[in-house]
């Protein structure tokens, strides 16, 4: 890890503090740029984790061999079990 890849304790704890004194627009702001950067990482980690591998080719297996249900018909058998 580089050197300026690291967050120090207080290094946090002064980001921490920014944003406690955000106004809640720019809270919600802050909110959405982490959801979408833990999104891109979480996909990152996905796409090096073998097993997430494995089951993505199995997916994608069954894709091409048309083994799946589609929303549309995944609801109109929902609805008509439940009538």
């Amino acid at each position: 890890m580089a050197a300026h890849d690291r967050v120090t304790a207080s290094s946090f704890e002064a980001v921490r503090d920014s944003v406690a004194r955000l106004q809640p627009e720019d809270k919600v702001r802050l909110w959405q740029l982490l959801e979408a950067e833990i999104g891109l990482a979480e996909e990152a980690v996905w796409e090096m984790d073998p097993a997430i591998q494995s089951e993505i080719r199995e997916a994608r297996t069954a894709y091409d061999k048309g083994d799946y249900v589609t929303l549309e018909e995944y609801l109109t058998d929902r609805n008509d079990r439940m009538e």
